[in-house]
């Protein structure tokens, strides 16, 4: 399987947990993408743990521990992505809950228990920029009169409406939803 196909069967898992996280899919990707070596991993393989989370009393994982590491083992995806949820909203995760843009969450997970290793952060910034380019459709350029096309990602943003237009409402990455045509 490629890393692209990967990343696409674990999507929408992603997605679950950065909606109730607060959090970029992207960056829960691209730590899901670190932590399995992009899908390869023993604990991702064969016992659905995505992001190494090791069990502890409060784990809603198995009993599975690997290498003496203590990692939770997961009957199937969703009990993993429930534990992935609150290990995340444990309260040395705030920073990483509050951080408004994905780097500053990146750059939080680096700083947070998460982060073993000290070069974390910069690990999971390059997995990030790598999920990005495989993951991330091509933007179209759109005129828009009197507006301009902003790409915030995975933010809604109105386009002001300057000449007549009905506004222009960007959701998502590069999906232009219009509200309107010309108005009489």
């Amino acid at each position: 399987m490629s890393r692209k196909d990967w990343l696409e069967s674990v999507e929408p898992e992603a997605k679950i947990a950065a909606g109730r996280l607060g959090l970029d899919p992207y960056v829960v990707l691209a730590q899901w993408a670190h932590e399995t070596g992009w899908g390869g991993s023993n604990l991702a393989r064969n016992h659905n743990n995505l992001a190494g989370v090791k069990k502890v009393q409060h784990s809603k994982g198995g009993a599975y521990r690997a290498d003496g590491a203590g990692h939770a083992g997961y009957p199937d995806r969703d009990g993993f992505v429930q534990d992935y949820i609150r290990v995340l909203r444990l309260p040395y995760y705030d920073e990483v809950r509050g951080a408004d843009a994905p780097r500053q969450q990146i750059a939080a997970l680096g700083d947070s228990p998460y982060a073993e290793d000290p070069a974390y952060g910069e690990k999971l910034e390059r997995v990030y920029d790598n999920v990005l380019s495989m993951m991330e459709p091509e933007e179209a350029e759109v005129e828009v009169p009197g507006g301009r096309l902003l790409t915030e990602r995975d933010r809604a943003v109105v386009i002001p409406d300057t000449q007549g237009l009905l506004p222009v409402v960007m959701i998502g990455a590069g999906i232009l939803l219009l509200t309107g045509l010309a108005r009489d």
